[in-house]
C-alpha cells in the first residue's frame, strides 16, 4: 500500500516537472513570461516587443493579446487598447476551461471600461462596466467605477447644457446686439438725412429767398425806370407843347415872314383869316357912316 501511494506521488511530481519543463522549454510561453517580468517593472516598450514576438508564434493567442493590449492602456494609448482587448475578446475560444475563459472576458470588458472612463465616453464606460459586473458581481473595483462613471456622466451632462445655455446665451447676446447695432445705424443714418434735408432745405430756401429779393429788386429797378421813361415822356409833351405855345404867339407878330413848314401855313392861314374879318368890319363901319 505505501509502495503504491509512492509511486504515485512520483508519478505526479514527474508529470509536474515535465508540464513546467515544457511550458519553461516553449519559446511562446517563455516570451510571455519575459513580457510580464518587464510590465511589472513598468518597462511596457520591452514588455510589448516580448509579447509582440510571442504573437508571431501564435498570433491568435488571447491571453497574450491581452497582455499586450495591456501595455497600450498603460502607456495611455487608449484607442490601440481597445482594439487589442477586443481582439483577444474575439479568441476567447481558444480557451477551453469556461472559468478560464470568463475570467478573462471579465478582465477585458473591466479594462475596456476604463478606457473610455479616461476618454471620458462615460457612457459607453457603463456599459462595459455593467457586462463585466454580469461575470463577476462580486468586483468591488468595478463596481465602484460604474457608480464613479454615473457620477461623471452626470456631471458631464450639466457641463454640456451649461455649456449649451453659454452658447444660445451668447448666439442670443450676439442678435441682440446686431439689432441694436443695426437700429442705432438706421437712427444715425435717419439723423444724419434729416440734416442734410434740413441743409438742403435751408440751402434751398436762402437760395429761393435770394432770388425773390434779386426779382424784387429787378421788378423796383423796372419800375423806375417805367416811371422814369414816363416822366421823360410827360416832360417831352410838356417842352414840345411849351415849344408850340411860343411859336403859336410869335407868329402873328411875323406875317410877312415867308416860311415852307406846314406849322406856319397853318398859323399864316389862321392869320389872313384874321385880317379878313378885320376888312370886313371896316367895310361895315364905313357903311353905316
Amino acid at each position: 500500500m505505501k509502495s503504491g501511494f509512492k509511486t504515485f506521488i512520483l508519478i505526479t511530481c514527474l508529470a509536474a516537472l515535465a508540464g513546467y519543463s515544457s511550458a519553461f522549454l516553449d519559446p511562446l510561453y517563455d516570451l510571455n513570461r519575459q513580457g510580464n517580468h518587464e510590465f511589472k517593472r513598468n518597462d511596457f516598450e520591452n514588455a510589448f516587443s516580448f509579447y509582440d514576438k510571442a504573437l508571431g508564434i501564435n498570433s491568435l493567442h488571447p491571453k497574450i493579446i491581452y497582455n499586450q493590449a495591456n501595455t497600450f492602456y498603460k502607456s495611455k494609448n487608449y484607442s490601440e487598447a481597445i482594439l487589442q482587448y477586443e481582439k483577444s475578446r474575439e479568441n476567447l475560444n481558444y480557451i477551453k476551461k469556461t472559468e478560464e475563459r470568463n475570467n478573462l472576458q471579465f478582465k477585458i470588458l473591466h479594462n475596456i471600461g476604463n478606457c473610455y472612463f479616461n476618454q471620458f465616453q462615460f457612457e459607453k464606460a457603463i456599459e462595459n462596466y455593467e457586462d463585466a459586473l454580469k461575470l463577476n458581481p462580486d468586483s468591488e473595483d468595478t463596481q465602484y467605477n460604474l457608480e464613479l462613471a454615473k457620477k461623471m456622466l452626470e456631471e458631464q451632462k450639466k457641463q454640456q447644457n451649461k455649456q449649451q445655455n453659454q452658447e444660445q446665451n451668447q448666439e442670443q447676446n450676439q442678435k441682440q446686439n446686431q439689432k441694436q447695432n443695426q437700429e442705432q445705424n438706421q437712427e444715425q443714418n435717419q439723423e444724419q438725412n434729416q440734416e442734410q434735408n434740413q441743409e438742403q432745405n435751408q440751402e434751398q430756401n436762402q437760395q429761393q429767398d435770394q432770388q425773390n429779393k434779386n426779382d424784387q429788386e429787378q421788378n423796383k429797378d423796372e419800375k423806375n425806370t417805367e416811371q422814369n421813361q414816363g416822366g421823360q415822356e410827360q416832360n417831352n409833351e410838356q417842352d414840345q407843347n411849351q415849344d408850340g405855345e411860343q411859336q403859336n404867339d410869335s407868329e402873328p407878330q411875323s406875317k410877312d415872314n415867308d416860311t415852307s413848314s406846314e406849322t406856319d401855313l397853318s398859323l399864316i392861314h389862321i392869320s389872313r383869316a384874321h385880317e379878313t374879318v378885320l376888312d370886313l368890319v371896316c367895310r361895315l363901319l364905313l357903311e353905316k357912316k
